[in-house]
């Protein structure tokens, strides 16, 4: 006893203490480790977390009476002015100042030389021709005549030709479909009803961060309640990224806690039916403390484990707790505990290999932080194997120490033992069963989009569709251009631009429309001189002249355009200028040393494809389409699952006939991995439902409890050793049912992602388990029937 205790007290001072030290270190919460390996992927994932896009939260105030919306501003002014203190908060946007309207539409007139195009220039020709002139001057005479019309002669004498309303269309291009659908009215974004005024929030804090995005959006709310007033009149309502990240976090702590919950009393009442011995909590101990072990060893092997990685590889818990169930129910079927011990070793083996076959597959997958789950499984799966026959024995009742059989005997059952006849049924049933299930594969349809794994709620998704009515929903695609300066990200966006132009990519939004890269801008100037010097500028001065005279204009009136025509510094920093906050925003953004200049147009397949295909060629420069991303991870996951899965079953397979040494053997070994693994299509044919890459990741999963039926049933089988086969179908029993309490309690989850795994893993086990205990031996009477 004194040597249990010393073994016991080290045992429980470890796992205490272990979890303690491990949070010492920071875990990675980022879900790119769930996702696999692939350029268009990853740039989907940076551009959601790094880009300006992604940081901005888009508030829309409501008031109920029309009357009352005009005092939002004031309201709207309060809460930026709250909000701006705050770190989290990087910028606020909620009205637009006319004078910074004015500037920045006057810095990009005076640099017209600059941005005007070939085809610009070729306007310009026609313009200036005698009846062109004249038409000009008619305008402009008009125009000086209305009201105010004194106000626009300085504008008129530098700009003769109008050219500031090329630029102001430009302006009004890059600003069309934004993705919201807005009036600009008193220096504000409204609403077409004039009830609702938007805001734009930027922040640095990621939009897959739950816990920061949880954090930024408690501050926007409570200075929301601080800034409106008390009554119902006024309302909000935040659109932001983040809340998905925290629904889902929300949802997922709920659920594993209820599931948690019901699997523990679950297990309580399951152990204390068939056990009856305050012992059994050892069973428990050694899973616990071979995954702890696990986790521990994971932070020398990788940077930074994957939180979610770590959480999927604690369900090996549940294959490993089979391993001391076979020890301590075996110990106490038989008289001479160390005897029965030496029976287990070499099935438990087994069993123990061919389920690491099955996560030694993930190490072939695309995915990096499958690589972490079959790296913490098989340290888990080794450990607890161990410990389940190094240490579980030592801490068991000895012989002296049982109590009388009656009590002690958990099942009274074994393998049965079938007539010829009733084995040929079994296993023509059997067969016809799995012919339907495969037949049945053709009727099941694959979710291929993922998006529909969100676990967000109904709330969530009537707050974004109340959004989208008042605002609009406009799906953008885009092309982004990372580079270590501006200067290099804006002459690759030029040459997309220019792609863009000759393929008719639909609605293009460039900064190229109004700010080309430094050596565009130098040479549209350098076109602009050789119009004007190749005899342009005279031919238009004795136009403007001679038309003049009819409408009063003297003959120096436009002296000032002809001194400026060649005025020009091609050196301006445009994200210094007033331009840059109103117009270049949107497309140019700054962080962690790098520069990423984007341009968006309509998200069409036809215009992903083409921009893909030609951005393909250039370095750090993808295409992001929110429309198409969806159902292309699905097919990356979808392709590496099955990837995955025919690794792990060739796997199973090599291992199964190395550890058996036995051809035929090993098929009877297969049966309950074929049977879990088909099982799942009439039901899910029968039911509707869609199987999705979570699902076949599962189902992958359950192919290592399967065989590990197999394994056992086939060793009882080929033993014929009556004690063992009580002993092992005891176990296979219990095993099977534990297992089924935990995955059954998923059953009631509410995020489809933990839904779809209870699904799969209750279905794999219970038709693994059952295939175990009736058609391997209805097989083996078959085929090897003297030997039975």
């Amino acid at each position: 006893m004194q040597k249990i205790r010393l073994l016991i007290l080290p045992l429980i001072l470890l796992i205490a203490v272990l979890p303690f030290l491990l949070t010492e270190n920071s875990l990675s919460t980022d879900i790119t480790a769930l996702l696999p390996a692939d350029k268009w992927i990853a740039a989907h994932m940076d551009f959601l977390q790094n880009s300006q896009i992604g940081s901005i939260s888009a508030i829309s105030i409501s008031s109920k009476k029309r009357e009352e919306a005009s005092k939002i501003p004031n309201f709207a002014a309060k809460f930026a002015n709250l909000i701006k203190k705050d770190k989290m908060v990087k910028e606020v946007f909620f009205r637009i100042s006319p004078q910074a309207m004015t500037d920045s539409v006057a810095f990009l007139c005076r640099r017209v030389p600059q941005i005007l195009t070939a085809k610009d220039l070729k306007n310009i020709q026609k313009q200036i021709q005698p009846e062109g002139v004249k038409l000009l001057l008619k305008k402009h005479y008009d125009n000086l005549l209305r009201p105010g019309g004194l106000f626009q002669q300085k504008m008129v004498a530098s700009d003769p030709l109008n050219l500031y309303r090329i630029i102001l269309k430009r302006i009004q291009e890059t600003g069309k479909d934004s993705g919201f659908r807005f009036i600009l009215h008193d220096n504000g974004l409204w609403s077409e009803d004039g009830k609702h005024f938007l805001m734009l929030v930027y922040t640095d804090v990621s939009v897959t961060d739950a816990a920061g995005g949880e954090r930024y959006l408690t501050m926007l709310e409570s200075n929301l309640k601080r800034s409106l007033p008390a009554d119902a009149t006024f309302s909000y309502n935040i659109m932001s990224g983040h809340k998905h990240a925290i629904e889902n976090r929300r949802l997922l702590q709920r659920d594993i806690t209820v599931t948690l919950i019901a699997a523990a009393i679950g297990f309580f009442l399951l152990f204390t039916f068939f056990f009856k011995d305050w012992r059994a909590i050892f069973v428990f101990l050694i899973p616990i403390l071979g995954m702890c072990c696990a986790i521990g060893l994971t932070w020398l092997f990788f940077t930074g484990p994957s939180a979610i990685i770590l959480g999927l590889g604690a369900t090996v818990i549940g294959i490993a707790l089979d391993y001391g169930i076979h020890v301590f129910v075996s110990s106490k079927h038989s008289a001479k505990s160390g005897s029965s011990i030496k029976k287990l070793i070499r099935p438990l083996i087994f069993s123990a290999l061919t389920t690491l076959g099955v996560f030694w597959a993930f190490f072939f997958s695309d995915t990096p932080g499958y690589h972490q789950l079959a790296f913490v499984s098989t340290c888990g799966i080794a450990v607890s194997l161990l410990l389940s026959l190094a240490c579980l024995p030592l801490l068991l009742p000895r012989k002296s120490e049982k109590e009388s059989e009656e009590k002690t005997r958990l099942l009274h059952y074994s393998f049965p033992s079938f007539s010829l006849p009733i084995a040929v049924k079994i296993v023509i049933l059997w067969i016809f069963f799995i012919l339907i299930a495969i037949a049945s594969i053709f009727h099941i349809g694959f979710e291929s989009d993922i998006r529909k794994m969100d676990g967000s709620g109904e709330k969530l998704k009537n707050e974004e569709a109340a959004f989208r009515h008042i605002w609009g929903s406009n799906s953008q695609a885009a092309v982004t251009v990372i580079r270590s300066d501006l200067e290099s990200a804006l002459e690759c966006q030029d040459r997309i631009a220019k792609f863009a132009e000759q393929h008719n990519i639909e609605n293009f939004q460039s900064l190229s429309d109004i700010w080309p890269s430094r050596k565009n801008r130098a040479e549209r100037f350098n076109a602009w001189s050789e119009f004007w010097k190749s005899g342009n500028a005279s031919i238009l001065s004795a136009r403007l002249k001679k038309s003049g005279e009819k409408y009063g204009f003297n003959d120096n009136a436009f002296d000032p355009f002809f001194k400026n025509l060649y005025n020009q510094d091609i050196s301006d920093d445009f994200t210094k200028s007033p331009a840059f906050e109103l117009f270049g925003r949107k497309f140019i953004n700054r962080k962690d040393g790098k520069i990423r200049v984007t341009a968006f147009f309509a998200d069409s397949k036809n215009n992903v494809e083409t921009m893909k295909e030609f951005t393909e060629e250039i370095p750090n420069c993808d295409v992001i389409s929110p429309g198409y991303f969806g159902n292309y991870i699905s097919t990356k996951i979808l392709n590496d699952a099955l990837y995955i899965a025919i690794i792990a079953l060739l796997l199973v397979f090599g291992l199964a006939w190395v550890c058996l040494k036995n051809p035929l053997e090993t098929f009877f070994a297969l049966a309950p991995v074929i049977s879990s693994s088909l099982s799942i299509m009439p039901i899910y044919a029968l039911c509707g439902w869609k199987i999705n890459a979570i699902a076949l990741v599962a189902l992958i999963v359950v192919t290592g409890l399967a065989i590990d039926y197999g394994i056992f049933a086939v060793t009882a089988m080929k033993n014929r050793d009556k004690e063992f086969s009580k002993s092992a179908f005891t176990a296979l029993t219990i095993s099977m049912l534990s297992t089924l309490v935990g995955s059954g309690a998923l059953l009631w989850a509410s995020h489809p992602a933990l839904n779809s795994v209870g699904k799969v893993i209750s279905i794999g086990v219970f038709s693994g388990y059952f295939t175990a205990v009736l058609i391997v031996p209805a097989i083996w009477k078959l085929i090897r029937g003297k030997e039975s």
